[in-house]
């Protein structure tokens, strides 16, 4: 049994005999006399048909603990039948009902101060469970129900080679030495973390770019198509790109290269609706490192993790459409007028994140 089933065993039996109120009722019983033993001995048999009642709905870890303590008989009419019919046999009457004081005093009493020496059982953080070593650093993101299911295989795959084309520009924009990319788990039941582990400054680059697309897309103008392709040009990342051009720090095919794979990957990130997470520190679970889950499109097609953005996923789902339509075009003469609902569409997407972003 584990220690977390053995506590709460224990503390089911000991509430079960403090609503009873037995000790109270077994002391009172002891000590009447006379007339006040037949009122005494009917509180008594009230509190054992409330225990035995408790006693059927127990877990099996709940009556290993019972039967330990000598309780289970408890559970039996015949017990009881026998204990308050005893009081012909005054020596074997009195000393099973000390027997049972004592066992009643033991449970209620002792036994949760036993407990309460195990220590608390805590599952490990994430930070615990795929620990970096020096130089390394770590990168949770979150995928959330939005149109597609966050347990889409084809989604989760294009958030991993987004996040692994960013990876590979970064590290070679920063020059770091060799340190492959880790997908350390998956986790999750509503949604899905991705928790990988790099080379720190490289995954440092990686978040800031992650960080910048919801900025890219604050600037897209709501009256007016949308290309995706053109909202991941203008980030500041490619701006940087073009200082390096200019100081001969990389040769052209190889800037070509590096933005050809950072503008992939940060168009599979925007695509697959990314969240950024912050991991716990390991030992304080549920403490934050100081950045909150937050959609990389802000309220717009990332659907928010963390329920603060349901307007978010519904914008995320409208986005999926529009791509599906996009890539599935009409046939049979209707291509204008489909073309036309596209845009629409589009243009109605724009205003709503043009107004989620301003509050209205």
């Amino acid at each position: 049994m584990h220690a977390d089933e053995l506590r709460q065993a224990v503390t089911k039996i000991v509430d079960l005999l403090k609503r009873s109120d037995i000790r109270a009722v077994l002391d009172r019983y002891r000590a009447s006399r006379g007339d006040d033993r037949t009122v005494a001995a009917a509180r008594l048999g009230h509190a054992g048909a409330m225990i035995m009642d408790r006693l059927q709905s127990l877990s099996p870890a709940e009556r290993r603990v019972a039967r330990l303590m000598r309780l289970e008989e408890l559970g039996t009419t015949e017990y009881w039948d026998a204990l308050l019919g005893g009081a012909s046999d005054p020596g074997a009457h009195q000393g099973e009902i000390v027997r049972l004081a004592s066992r009643v005093m033991f449970a209620s009493g002792q036994l949760p101060a036993l407990v309460g020496l195990l220590e608390e059982v805590r599952a490990p953080t994430p930070a615990e469970r795929y620990p970096i070593a020096n130089g390394e650093g770590r990168l949770v993101i979150r995928l959330a129900d939005a149109g597609e299911r966050a347990s889409n295989p084809d989604r989760i795959a294009r958030s991993i080679d987004g996040v692994d084309m960013l990876y590979s520009a970064c590290a070679s924009i920063a020059k770091k030495p060799a340190m492959d990319l880790r997908l350390d788990g998956i986790d999750g039941a509503l949604q899905r973390d991705l928790h990988f582990t790099g080379e720190r400054d490289s995954l440092s680059a990686v978040i800031a770019v992650i960080e910048s697309i919801p900025g890219a897309l604050a600037d897209v103008d709501p009256e007016g198509d949308i290309d995706l392709e053109a909202v991941i040009g203008t980030l500041p990342v490619f701006d940087d790109l073009e200082k390096l051009a200019s100081l001969g720090s990389f040769s052209t095919r190889d800037l070509k290269d590096i933005a050809e794979t950072m503008h992939q990957g940060a168009l599979l990130v925007l695509e697959s609706g990314v969240v950024l997470v912050d991991e716990p520190s390991p030992g304080a679970a549920g403490a934050s490192t100081g950045r909150a889950a937050r959609p990389v499109a802000d309220s717009g097609t990332a659907g928010d993790a963390a329920g603060e953005s349901a307007d978010g996923d519904e914008h995320y789902e409208r986005y999926l459409r529009e791509r599906e339509a996009m890539q599935h075009p009409a046939t049979n003469g209707a291509e204008d007028k489909t073309a036309e609902q596209r845009r629409d569409a589009v243009d109605e997407l724009l205003r709503s994140l043009d107004q989620s972003r301003n509050g209205g």
